[in-house]
Formats: structure tokens, C-alpha cells, sequence
């Protein structure tokens, strides 16, 4: 199969995700989890004088790994321990959501219905697996956001340069080789080291359909985007806030689909090849 033709299939697999999300609507609730936990550690953040973490909204790591660095700077081991123990907690509840999420898609994929509460809790096993990943997901995100800080202390010119583009090479490598962790977690019963060496191997297979994929939803998310834009240009106002994080939830919930389905693909290839 020529390349466009696997770039191709995964602008095909985008937009079944999306046909998915538009006729099965209760999938977007389970993006309701992290966005209420994240709400529930901002409350907690004020109460104990740790600030604002921006979980809730943001869905970025960025702002807490900040605080991360700014609490080991002070010396603050109490607040870096808290933090990072929150965090911790917001990413194992972001992980269990993406598994139930993957697990109630393959369900959907092969013609058969489950109610949402049925399917959490057939998905209860995978807790443990969830709190493991988590660390592994906190380790490399920790360590890059130290190294980069560390970078900018480096006097500005080519070492500097060499540093963050290795750091951003080593940042986009992970993340592709871990691109379908959730999915080999959720539908076969191996460990993550296992799941990390066949995700490795799936990404290897399914590359471009995975990069047809990718443009199709950013081009979506792009194009969705553009009205807030010119409506934030000459409108100042919140009130269009909600429809942003809807979107939002919109677009992550087709992301994981998408990854669902795209593994499932390979499965099929594989079984197809043997």
C-alpha cells in the first residue's frame, strides 16, 4: 500500500471518529471526569494556599511543572511533595477516564452497546495499570520541563539551541512511541513495559495512517477555532469560555477514538499478515 493511500486511510479513520462522537453523544461525558477533578484540585490548591494550578481548564502539565521547579528552588519540599502528589492523582483519574473511554469505543466498534456506569466499572482492573502509567507519564515530563529550564540558564547560541532541539527530539520520540500505551493497555491483558514495546512496534506499522489521523482533527480544531479568534478581537468576553472547553472535550474525545480504532486496524492487519 503506497503511502498516500495510508495517509488517506487515516483521514478516513478521523472522520469515522467523529461520525462515532456525533451519533454516540454520552461518549463526550466521560471528558466530564478530568474537567470536574480538575475543578475539585483547583478548590483544593486554594484551601491550602498552594495557588492556581490550571488543571481544570488547560489540560497542560506546563504551568504545574513550573511550580514543580519554583518549589524545589525554595526549597519548599512540602509544596513540591503536594503538588506533585495532586498532579499524580489528576493523572491516573485523566488515564482511567482515556481507558474507559478506549474500552466503551471497541465495544461501539463491534456493533454492541454498553451504558456508561457498566462500562467503568468493567474497567475497574485496569486501575492499577492506570496509577503505573501515570508514573510514567509524570517521570519523562518532569525531567524535560527540568532540562529545558536548565537550558535557558546556559548562555544563548548553539549549545542552547543543540540542547532544546534534542529535548524536543526526545519529547516527540516518547510521545509517538507511547501513542497507543492506553489502547494495548486497555484491550490486551499485558504489562505497561510490554504495552510500551508493542505500541513502539504498532506506531512503526500504522505511521502515516497515524499522521493522516493527526492532520485531520488539527485541521478541524484549527477551523473550529477561527470564529472565537475574530470574535475575541472585537468582543471581550468569557461568555464564549463554555463553548471553547465543549469543543475541546469534542476534539479529545475523537483523538482517543481515532487512536482506538487505529490500533484495531493494526490488529487486523497483523492477523491478516500471519
Amino acid at each position: 500500500m503506497s503511502i498516500i493511500q495510508r495517509f488517506k486511510n487515516g483521514l478516513y479513520t478521523a472522520s469515522k471518529s467523529f461520525n462515532l462522537v456525533m451519533n454516540n453523544k454520552k461518549l463526550l461525558l466521560y471528558l466530564g471526569v478530568p474537567i470536574l477533578a480538575g475543578s475539585l484540585i483547583e478548590i483544593l490548591a486554594y484551601n491550602t494556599s498552594m495557588g492556581r494550578l490550571s488543571l481544570g481548564m488547560s489540560f497542560s502539565p506546563k504551568e504545574t511543572i513550573v511550580r514543580l521547579l519554583k518549589g524545589t528552588a525554595t526549597q519548599n519540599w512540602f509544596l513540591f511533595i503536594s503538588i506533585l502528589g495532586i498532579y499524580f492523582l489528576y493523572l491516573a483519574i485523566v488515564t482511567f477516564q482515556s481507558i474507559a473511554l478506549t474500552h466503551h469505543t471497541t465495544i461501539l466498534s463491534k456493533g454492541a452497546n454498553i451504558g456508561l456506569f457498566k462500562n467503568i466499572k468493567a474497567c475497574t482492573p485496569k486501575l492499577k495499570k492506570s496509577l503505573v502509567w501515570s508514573t510514567f507519564v509524570l517521570i519523562p515530563i518532569i525531567t524535560f520541563y527540568m532540562l529545558k529550564t536548565y537550558m535557558y540558564t546556559l548562555d544563548k547560541g548553539i549549545l542552547q539551541s543543540s540542547y532544546l532541539f534534542i529535548i524536543f527530539f526526545l519529547f516527540v520520540s516518547w510521545s509517538l512511541i507511547t501513542s497507543y500505551v492506553i489502547q494495548v493497555t486497555t484491550i490486551e491483558e499485558v504489562s505497561i513495559l510490554q504495552a510500551i514495546k508493542i505500541s513502539f512496534y504498532a506506531i512503526k506499522k500504522t505511521l502515516f495512517e497515524y499522521l493522516g489521523n493527526m492532520f485531520w482533527l488539527c485541521l478541524i480544531a484549527f477551523l473550529s477555532i477561527i470564529p472565537f479568534i475574530i470574535l475575541e478581537q472585537y468582543i471581550k468576553t468569557v461568555y464564549y469560555l463554555p463553548a471553547i472547553l465543549l469543543l475541546s472535550c469534542f476534539i479529545s474525545t475523537t483523538y482517543t477514538i481515532s487512536k482506538t480504532l487505529l490500533y484495531q486496524h493494526f490488529k487486523k492487519q497483523e492477523i491478516k499478515n500471519k
